[in-house]
């Protein structure tokens, strides 16, 4: 028996208590196992879940601040409509990256502007 599995059965055998306990021994049945099908399209849909969570509390956010604060709301609105001109009235790849503010406002820069 190798040392990593005397690990392994010996982390098992513990009362599992504590949040760092139950990722050991998460971690390490991980490291047992084989990868298979199901296995696979379970950790590529976790991973698509946690980017787009992190993504929609980031827009949720800053779309509650814009509506606390109409003058924050106001200036980045006259900034889509200033780049959309450039742009035959429509919203590009383009134009967005050229929103300055827009960048600001979701990134949260702009949380100095907004009143506490």
């Amino acid at each position: 028996m190798t040392p990593n599995l005397r690990l392994f059965k010996r982390t098992l055998a513990r009362k599992q208590e504590d949040i760092a306990s139950c990722y050991t021994i998460t971690k390490l049945r991980f490291a047992f196992s084989e990868i298979d099908g199901d296995l696979f399209v379970a950790q590529a849909l976790n991973f698509l879940l946690a980017g787009f969570e992190t993504s929609a509390s980031t827009l949720t956010f800053a779309l509650y601040e814009l509506a606390l604060h109409p003058e924050i709301q106001q200036s980045l609105r006259a900034e889509i409509l200033h780049v959309m001109g450039k742009h035959d009235g429509k919203l590009t790849y383009d134009g967005i990256q050229n929103m300055s503010y827009l960048d600001r406002v979701v990134s949260g820069e702009e949380r100095s502007g907004f009143k506490q």
